[in-house]
């Protein structure tokens, strides 16, 4: 493991309260745990779920505060825990991050990460496409492939 335990900078959230703005924060980011990657952050997506954690309207996903919102990443990692061997210091990557139930979101420098929520960027994609795919793209796949069963060869 690569040991990389530092300061950030975060836009941080004090208060569901109606006119609450995001602090920006120096905050202390540890290590990577086994299974997760370190990744610096290059772009964060932004989805209706963050305006609802934003607003205190999402009880499901609530974080206790302070908190780090946003679920959508790209970016480059720094650091590997124990435990991974899918990836490896400098990949480019794209994937969810959390934002929810006290785990940090993308709204920072960095984020530690769990690996299996991430996926090589396609070279293709910019860092901003990327960060704009991984939770609009998994609640497409439950909505077609887990509940409409949608299966090869058909057309929606």
């Amino acid at each position: 493991m690569t040991a990389l335990n530092r300061q950030m900078r975060a836009l941080v959230l004090d208060s569901y309260e109606e006119g609450t703005v995001f602090r920006d924060a120096l905050i202390n980011l540890p290590s990577p745990s086994a299974g997760q990657v370190q990744v610096k952050i290059f772009a964060s997506g932004v989805n209706p779920i963050d305006y609802k954690i934003r607003q205190g309207i999402a009880p499901y996903a609530m974080p206790e505060l302070p908190a780090v919102l946003g679920t959508d990443l790209a970016g480059e990692i720094v650091a590997i825990g124990d435990g991974v061997t899918d990836f490896a210091v400098g990949d480019a990557v794209y994937g969810l991050t959390g934002g929810v139930r006290g785990l940090q979101g993308s709204l920072a420098e960095y984020a530690n990460v769990d690996a299996e929520l991430l996926a090589l960027k396609p070279k293709n994609l910019s860092m901003r496409e990327a960060a704009a795919l991984p939770l609009v793209a998994l609640t497409a796949w439950e909505g077609l492939v887990d509940k409409a069963n949608v299966k090869a060869d058909q057309k929606v």
